[in-house]
């Protein structure tokens, strides 16, 4: 079986862990890549081991210029020498580029084509262009295989599209390797981890930081922000913080997280936390708010600590409990964390999906 899997740069963290699975169960992979103007790229290195091809199409102006429709052509001409072809199946996982993806939908085989969804809802606060919105939802009605990284996600699009055939699976956990620096200074950290959007309740995170007069705490925010003015504003005491407000590098994130104490999601929406897969692979004990989402992995006082959604208060609360906890508390939550990503990695039946996915061909 050949798999033809077409991506774009900013899906690619979670590509590189479901790749090598695919690879590996014998399946012949080549990858498509899109990649945005060199000023937005998030991920350069694009090798895998054990692809048979690899093509990377470099735009050289933004997604939605028209311009950008010459590389979509390009792009769309390679893959018309194979998207065809016996015993071939095609995985789409929809980027930002919309001529690409209305040249998909009118030129890719409709029974050989698995569209991966991150977010069949989008995150509140939002602002997603009306044109792939248009196309998301011509892509909903046209193709007729999904697949989903989170059961609450599967279970929405089938509540929509029942007629539709839809699969799921967990995301693999997150591994950037070796931490290269561990600090020695003594405080208790607590992290916020990614990208800075209104839906992850940022603000709460600010809020509940600035409530915190023990000197021992370090608030690490590690993530790009394209509003920070308006969160910068928020922060009565830079003292308390630890800002790196920009791109964070692969070979850094295992410092960030192995520095920590708590991986902190104040989220108010979520479909499915890369973060929160790079916490469980480094079996750092999590503090979350109560979304269904996050409860599914983390009990409150066993591997982390549940606050109440969008209250700054418990979670003022929450981070004051965390730092008053018993050393041998805080490691039995950190143990109870592995035992949880152990569970968790024994139900990423990626191998087991695909299988089901390509008997249909």
């Amino acid at each position: 079986m050949i798999i033809n899997y077409i991506t774009y740069d900013s899906w690619w963290d979670t590509d590189k862990t479901i790749l090598p699975k695919l690879c590996s169960e014998g399946y012949e992979v080549n990858c498509f890549v899109i990649n945005p103007t060199k000023e937005e790229i998030k991920f350069p290195n694009k090798k895998i081991q054990g692809l048979k091809r690899t093509v990377v199409i470099e735009q050289d102006c933004r997604d939605r210029n028209p311009l950008a429709i010459i590389k979509a052509i390009y792009l769309m001409t390679i893959l018309l020498k194979s998207i065809y072809k016996r015993n071939t199946y095609n995985v789409f996982v929809p980027g930002k580029n919309p001529w690409f993806q209305y040249l998909f939908i009118l030129l890719a085989p409709k029974n050989k084509t698995i569209l991966c969804i991150h977010n069949f809802e989008e995150h509140s606060g939002g602002n997603r262009l009306f044109l792939l919105e248009l196309l998301k939802k011509t892509n909903f009605r046209h193709f007729n295989n999904f697949l989903f990284y989170s059961k609450s996600q599967y279970r929405n699009f089938k509540n929509a599209y029942p007629y539709k055939r839809a699969y799921y699976f967990n995301m693999p956990l997150k591994d950037f390797g070796s931490p290269k620096n561990i600090s020695e200074d003594g405080r208790f950290r607590f992290l916020f981890f990614g990208f800075i959007k209104e839906y992850k309740g940022f603000d709460i995170f600010l809020k509940a930081a600035n409530s915190i007069s023990n000197p021992e705490a370090l608030f690490v925010i590690a993530g790009n922000c394209s509003e920070w003015d308006k969160y910068e504003s928020l922060i009565t005491d830079k003292k308390k913080f630890a800002l790196n407000i920009r791109f964070i590098h692969s070979e850094e994130v295992a410092d960030f997280f192995c520095n920590a104490e708590f991986l902190v999601l104040p989220y108010n929406d979520a479909t499915q936390s890369g973060p929160m897969l790079i916490a469980l692979h480094y079996n750092l004990p999590i503090i979350a708010s109560n979304l269904p989402e996050f409860k599914d992995l983390i009990s409150d006082g066993v591997n982390g600590l549940i606050f109440k959604k969008g209250d700054v208060c418990d979670l003022t609360a929450v981070l004051k409990k965390a730092l008053t906890m018993d050393r041998k508390d805080y490691d039995k939550m950190k143990e109870n964390q592995k035992r949880t990503a152990i569970k968790y990695q024994e139900s990423c039946n990626i191998e087991d999906v695909f299988k089901e996915i390509t008997q249909y061909q």
